[in-house]
């Protein structure tokens, strides 16, 4: 199971996809308060997708849409 986070020891969703999981759980957060701790705590992984320009984050139909895109 991977969470979408920008939480510590995150990788990023290209590393992800490089690891070839055969069957993959994606986790995504609220807009705002991201994942729970007890979510975060479940977590195999935690992956981010980088961005330029001092963008942090994605709102999470977008993450969403970028994620199921690079994991298909």
């Amino acid at each position: 199971m991977a969470g979408m986070t920008l939480g510590e020891g995150a990788i990023t969703l290209d590393e992800l996809v490089a690891e070839d999981h055969p069957h993959l759980a994606l986790v995504f957060g609220t807009e705002g308060h991201g994942l729970t701790r007890q979510a975060d705590r479940r977590l195999d992984r935690r992956v981010t997708i980088p961005m330029m320009h001092g963008v942090d984050s994605l709102n999470v139909a977008a993450s969403a849409a970028v994620a199921f895109y690079a994991t298909r």
